[in-house]
Order: C-alpha cells, then sequence, then structure tokens
C-alpha cells in the first residue's frame, strides 16, 4: 500500500492533466471532457469499466465506489455506481416530516409542512442507471469520471444516450457532481444512514464513520485573491470550480446544521440521522495543517528558507491559494502531500476510535 501511494499515486497526482484540455476544441466545453477521459484511460485507467469494477467489488478487491453527477436536464444528480437504485432508498424528508408529525410543536402548520415537502419529494433522490434504464457494463470508468468533474464552462457536460424498451432514445446530460453534492456527503449519507440505524443481530446499534476530504478553495474575504481580478477568465484560472464551491458552501452549511440540530432534538424513537457516537464525521482539511507547515516548510517552496520560514498565516494563505484544477506547481503539490500527512496523524486516535468496537 506504501509503495503505491508513494510511487503510482504521487506520480500520477503530480501529471499536468489539463493538457487535454488545451489541445481539445476550443469554445466548446463538451468535447474536452472525452479528451480528457481518454488521456487518463491511456494513463490511469486502461478502459476499465463498468462491469470491471463490479467483479472487483463483488471479489472485495475494491470498495463501492459512488460517482457524483448532475444532470443538467433535471436538476437532480446522477449517481454512477453498480449499486442498484435500492442502496439510496433511505427517504430523509418523509422521515424529517414523520418526527415532525410524531412531535408537534405548538404554531407549526403541518398541512403547510406537507406541502413543501411535496414539491421536493423526490429531489433528494438520486438518478441512477436503473432510473434511464441503462447498462452501465460497457461504460468506461473514465468516462464518468469526467463527467464527474465536469465544471462548468471549462468541460462537460458529458452528452449519454439511453434508450427505452422499444428503441427510444434520450439524451442525458451528465455533468459537475459539484453542483449538487460537492463532497459526496449527502450521497454517503443516504446509503449510510439506514445501515446505521439499523441494529444488528443482537439488537445493538450499529457504527459508521464518515471521512470528508475537503480540500475545495477556501472562501476568506481577507485572503481571497479574486479581489484583484477584473476578468472571468483571470478567476476560473485560479479555480475553475468556483461557481460549484459557491453553491456547495452555503448547501453544506444548511446541510450540517440541520444533521446536527436533528441529532440534538430529535426524540430517541425518531432515529431520523445517526447520533454523533454511532456516525461521527471526520473533516480532513489540507488547511488546518498550517501550524505544522510553517515550521517545517518543504523543500520545494524555494520562497521559503531556513533562515526565512513563513508565519502561520503566511502559510495559511499559501494553502488558502492552492486552487482546486488538474495540475499544480511543484510547491502546491508539495504542500498538499505534506498537510495531508500531517492532518491525517492529527485524526488518527478519532478514526481508530471510530472503527473498534
Amino acid at each position: 500500500m506504501a509503495s503505491f501511494f508513494e510511487g503510482e499515486y504521487l506520480k500520477a497526482m503530480n501529471e499536468d492533466w489539463e493538457r487535454p484540455l488545451i489541445e481539445s476544441a476550443i469554445g466548446d466545453a463538451i468535447p474536452r471532457a472525452d479528451a480528457m477521459a481518454q488521456n487518463w484511460d491511456k494513463a490511469l485507467f486502461h478502459g476499465f469499466t463498468f462491469a470491471d469494477l463490479a467483479r472487483r467489488e463483488l471479489a472485495g478487491k475494491s470498495p463501492w465506489l459512488m460517482l457524483n453527477g448532475t444532470s443538467w436536464d433535471t436538476g437532480r444528480r446522477f449517481v454512477f455506481t453498480t449499486l442498484p437504485a435500492s442502496a439510496f432508498s433511505y427517504q430523509f424528508l418523509p422521515r424529517v416530516r414523520e418526527a415532525i408529525a410524531a412531535h408537534p410543536r405548538p404554531g407549526v402548520d403541518l398541512a403547510a409542512v406537507d406541502r413543501l415537502f411535496e414539491l421536493d419529494a423526490t429531489r433528494f433522490n438520486p438518478m441512477t442507471f436503473e432510473e434511464v434504464d441503462a447498462d452501465p457494463a460497457g461504460l468506461r470508468l473514465s468516462l464518468a469520471v469526467a463527467s464527474s468533474s465536469s465544471v462548468p464552462l471549462l468541460m462537460g457536460p458529458v452528452i449519454f444516450v439511453t434508450h427505452d424498451p422499444d428503441g427510444t432514445g434520450h439524451v442525458q446530460h451528465i455533468g459537475d457532481g459539484g453542483m449538487f453534492d460537492n463532497q459526496g456527503i449527502e450521497t454517503l449519507a443516504q446509503v449510510a444512514f439506514p445501515k446505521v440505524l439499523a441494529r444488528d443481530a443482537a439488537g445493538a446499534p450499529r457504527r459508521g464513520l464518515l471521512i470528508v476530504v475537503d480540500a475545495s478553495y477556501p472562501f476568506d474575504g481577507d485572503a481571497d485573491v479574486y479581489r484583484r481580478d477584473d476578468n472571468i477568465l483571470a478567476m476560473l484560472d485560479k479555480s475553475p470550480a468556483r461557481i460549484s464551491d459557491i453553491m456547495e458552501q452555503r448547501a453544506r452549511a444548511y446541510q450540517l446544521l440541520l444533521w446536527e440540530s436533528l441529532r440534538t432534538l430529535q426524540d430517541p424513537s425518531d432515529e431520523v440521522v445517526p447520533s454523533a457516537r454511532q456516525l461521527p464525521i471526520v473533516y480532513l482539511r489540507h488547511t488546518d495543517a498550517a501550524r505544522e507547515l510553517a515550521m517545517s516548510p518543504p523543500p520545494a517552496c524555494t520562497q521559503w528558507t531556513p533562515s526565512k520560514v513563513p508565519t502561520e498565516a503566511e502559510m495559511l494563505l499559501a494553502l488558502s491559494r492552492i486552487p482546486t484544477r488538474f495540475r499544480h506547481s511543484a510547491c502546491d503539490a508539495a504542500l498538499l502531500e505534506a498537510s495531508a500527512r500531517i492532518v491525517v496523524a492529527a485524526n488518527r486516535l478519532r478514526i481508530v476510535d471510530a472503527m473498534n468496537p
């Protein structure tokens, strides 16, 4: 495992994957996603399909993979996975509605709640291959990854054609998963919540663990380099995913606030959201390593020397300015690698404790 991460993984993550975007059609973002997929196939996936993935998952050689996409046609989340649609059957809104009805509060208009829930009853249910009558067996994994990372204006959406049993074709436009669920928290929760809330054979509560790797471009007015940009191209050059990040930060704030509120206020008999003990969420953020990295910056960051080390504030600014891109400078890559080691070590006890019986 160590040889994989120190060899193949680090080499792949330091490649310039943006070249296909430059070499492909100018002014049309759709062919760029396919160009990116073809490039990844040559170097990483080697034509690996969802049929290949299913065989590895069933043999226990791979974890179950879920890639988020966003349907430009319906505005819903699309999940590329070999899991059946039933794996995403957890009905969060109905469970919340049942909890509200079971413990009515003065002044709460349940009829008004029902009207609101009815409007968005299906919005949180993801689209799957089953819903669009598609067999993913022959679909290349590289194209699903490209679709999931199709940042608006830069590449994609990817166009898929599905067919009804009678042969009628339907065009599906699937783009960046970050437009709906950038960090995959909602998709994971929808699969994990029912598994954790269900009791084991002895009737004891189950436990799980959510680890979120947050490498998004931070929003900080004092450190935000966008303040100096006066055109959209300069802004997107620094962080092509900025559009998705803006939508995601607000949605995630509401989501986590709701979950924590439910964990605190819910009646034990409701079990809408697993307790913090049952399902802890561990966030790994590269910016949390600023203090340690300031004391010993990577040699690849030549702007600092043993006699001129950065302050913690300067290191935090450097980490905050690492863009979400398909390529990085030598210094940025070294900072990300070093920060990963630091934040994982800092959270090791929490992770180990959550995994112990």
